[in-house]
């Protein structure tokens, strides 16, 4: 999985944050109450996605109310319910296997949990996200519809989901073999009780042991699986476009500037409708990159709307083989000062080659303090991470890992003492993920640069995709975490700036662009002062 995500991101443009906007006046911020009304009206409409977007800004807005994360999780879940029981290929295939084989495939993921997942598991925890996953099941439409002959009458669906929490969830398991029969039980009990598929009872508790790890850990399907499998080829090609949700919209956030879909007149904040003919309201924005990716000289059909467009258009366009630069702009942002600039957007083989000649190029332009921005940057290669650490730091740990299974602990110290020691400040977001967060967590554990922006993404973990027997299929588990030289793990515990720029308007449409570009520039400016800041203190002013 940490190859393709690599090839997914070396296939994606990166979109420069310094700019010379002229942008209108701070928009006003929307109140908690006007986000909680919209988020339950696109819970009542199964606007999934819509609502767990609203839900996610109000946990950012109200971070001691446990409820919006909650809430947020329930309605993804059921966003993937839906996709999975829309998916005809899900019901000519996983649907229609027979029980037994079902409870096998169960009992094979709980095996590769236990052999492999970063720490253990208690299998009581698995089977009680099964339970809250049939649960938001019984309340989703596309579910009701695909597994039972006659929908059931609510108040007899309001009755079973009630003696389900009753009856289920304080029986303990001990053992593999224990689940396996306690999940049989439950899908037999609905097949007789409510005329359920004790199949589709019996995959969802398959996809809830996945998803009740981490947010990283999932269950793949047939289709899934193949699809990954096929993109860990050294041969896959892209469009050069990468796409974020937001707005209620899939949309384009970074655009290779010389790539086919810059050939093809897509433009940033375009949103996407379809790929292939598909909606891709109903894929997610993970499943739907996927989707744009494939054996190069094929095609990719896009239905696409600008921002300002009446109507979308129907686009083809050609996959190719991408060679994607690490940086983006590079340049003196104040030359009497010499302050550089150097937007580092992922990690790759060629990392450490383009920093230094960018460097290079700014020393002889008069470079004395580097604002090196890791806004966006979602990672990549790790090897190539280590590597820029090393360009910064003198000696000592960059970060270590850690695990349960062969080769995945370890501990990572600077190998080069050819250090370039000038005054640095990082910028950093939400977007800053994995491999940039290992870089800006060790600069910052050593109190080599001074961090500006907002809080990372607290990816900091290594997944690996295990096959399957039972089915053709596989299980994507966390094999290791990432840790700090200070000995703080990074996963789930996102790295810290030391000025906070944050912003926290719920915004639609046009306006939430302009108010993200408006916070960006903010950023960009208190990042200016933190440098001009550092050099005062170095005596280099």
């Amino acid at each position: 999985m940490a190859l393709v995500r690599t090839q997914r991101l070396a296939l994606a443009g990166v979109f420069s944050a310094l700019a010379v906007l002229f942008l209108p006046a701070s928009l006003p911020a929307q109140s908690v109450e006007a986000i909680l009304a919209r988020a339950e009206a696109h819970e009542k409409a199964g606007r999934w996605l819509e609502a767990a977007e609203d839900y996610g800004e109000l946990a950012r807005r109200q971070p001691m109310v446990p409820a919006w994360e909650r809430r947020g999780r329930q309605c993804r879940t059921q966003e993937q319910i839906a996709r999975q029981y829309q998916n005809p290929a899900f019901q000519n295939g996983l649907l229609q296997l027979p029980l037994e084989q079902a409870l096998h495939l169960y009992g094979e993921v709980l095996s590769k949990i236990q052999a492999h997942y970063v720490e253990e598991v208690e299998l009581d925890r698995l089977l009680v996200r099964g339970l809250e996953r049939i649960d938001l099941a019984l309340q989703n439409p596309d579910f009701l519809r695909a597994v039972f002959a006659v929908a059931p009458a609510e108040e007899n669906l309001r009755r079973h989901r009630a003696a389900l929490a009753q009856r289920w969830r304080e029986l303990g398991v001990a053992t593999r073999r224990d689940a396996q029969l306690k999940v049989q039980a439950i899908a037999i009990s609905l097949q007789q009780e409510l005329g359920a598929s004790p199949t589709a009872v019996v995959i969802e508790f398959v996809n809830a042991a996945g998803e009740a790890l981490d947010n990283y850990s999932a269950f793949l399907g047939p289709e899934r699986f193949a699809l990954e499998k096929s993109l860990a080829s050294p041969n896959v090609a892209g469009i050069g476009l990468e796409l974020q949700y937001g707005g209620g919209f899939l949309y384009v956030a970074s655009l290779a500037n010389t790539g086919p879909a810059a050939r093809a007149g897509i433009q940033l904040h375009d949103r996407i409708l379809r790929i292939d003919d598909v909606d891709v309201r109903r894929l997610g924005v993970e499943e739907a990159s996927l989707r744009l990716l494939g054996r190069e000289n094929t095609t990719v059909t896009l239905d696409v709307q600008g921002v300002l467009d009446l109507g979308p258009r129907v686009v083809e366009i050609p996959r190719e083989r991408l060679s994607q630069p690490s940086l983006g702009t590079v340049r003196l942002v104040d030359p009497e000062l010499g302050i550089g600039y150097v937007h580092l957007g992922l990690f790759q083989q060629t990392t450490l080659f383009e920093l230094d000649n960018a460097l290079d190029r700014l020393m002889m332009e008069g470079l004395r303090g580097l604002i090196l921005d890791l806004r966006g940057n979602p990672g990549g290669s790790f090897e190539s991470a280590l590597q820029v650490a090393d360009r910064f730091l003198l000696a000592g740990v960059i970060t270590s890992t850690r695990g349960r299974g062969p080769g995945t602990t370890a501990i990572h110290r600077v190998q080069d003492d050819r250090a370039l020691l000038i005054p640095l400040v990082l910028l950093i977001d939400g977007e800053t993920a994995s491999a940039a967060e290992i870089l800006a967590s060790a600069l910052r554990d050593h109190r080599r640069a001074r961090l500006v922006g907002q809080p990372t993404a607290g990816k900091g973990s290594i997944q690996m995709v295990f096959p399957l027997k039972t089915v053709p299929s596989g299980l994507r588990l966390t094999a290791a975490r990432y840790w700090s030289p200070l000995e703080m793990a990074i996963n789930d515990n996102p790295v810290q700036p030391d000025v906070l720029v944050d912003g926290s308007d719920a915004l639609d449409g046009m306006e939430g662009m302009m108010s993200a570009m408006q916070l960006q520039q903010r950023q960009f400016e208190a990042a200016l002062v933190e440098i001009r800041d550092l050099l005062l203190k170095a005596g280099m002013p």
